[in-house]
């Protein structure tokens, strides 16, 4: 069962938390400012703490500190996002997506897709085979970043928001692949390009290392 509405409440982000998600970002638009400024232009304006606490109430879910971070520096993206490395990339929604595709998969009570009503949508993978969860989930209870992988299931892949962050930046400007694809910056557009894959022209400072 999906949890209960509940009142809006707009509490505050621990600053602290606030602080490193803020870091992290930086570190990655300054990486798309540089070398995929097409990609850089696709991220969103800065989301709302009263939207994603009215997010929150409408679905009973708990959003954790470092995803509110996010969103409230990005509110998802216009396109497919920076850090969707995965096959076919991903778009990152925003807060009242997130909302809408909440309310869609408990509609479906899409358990048979590893789904429960605890995990908050947050990418919208632009692959996924038949019978896998379509989504990248943040689970509201632990805050840890999962998806399927089409073997194992949706399990979790990264501790948290601020992790996948961090490892994104890292790879940006290292060159080094996160789940087998790696960055590459092509006619101003970011591209996560498979280690073994067709090779992309690169930007300054791409080089793989991995």
């Amino acid at each position: 069962m999906p949890p209960r509405h509940r009142v809006v409440d707009a509490r505050a982000v621990d600053p602290a938390t606030r602080r490193a998600v803020n870091r992290q970002w930086q570190r990655i638009e300054r990486w798309l400012k540089t070398h995929a400024p097409r990609s850089h232009g696709l991220l969103g304006a800065p989301g709302r703490a009263r939207t994603i606490a009215v997010a929150e109430a409408q679905t009973g879910v708990d959003y954790p500190d470092d995803l509110r971070a996010s969103l409230l520096r990005h509110n998802g993206s216009a396109g497919l996002s920076a850090l969707g490395f995965w096959e076919g990339g991903a778009r990152h929604l925003g807060i009242r997506e997130i909302r809408d595709a909440w309310r869609a998969m408990c509609a479906r009570g899409s358990a048979a897709d590893g789904w429960n009503g605890l995990m908050i949508p947050v990418f919208r993978l632009g692959a996924a085979a038949p019978g896998t969860l379509p989504y990248v989930v943040v689970d509201s209870r632990d805050g840890t970043v999962g998806w399927d992988d089409g073997v194992t299931g949706t399990a979790p892949r990264m501790a948290s928001t601020y992790t996948m962050l961090r490892r994104v930046a890292d790879a940006l400007e290292s060159g080094r692949a996160i789940a087998g694809r790696r960055p590459v910056a092509v006619r101003g557009v970011l591209r996560w390009t498979p280690v073994n894959g067709p090779r992309f022209p690169e930007a300054p400072g791409t080089a793989a290392t991995s």
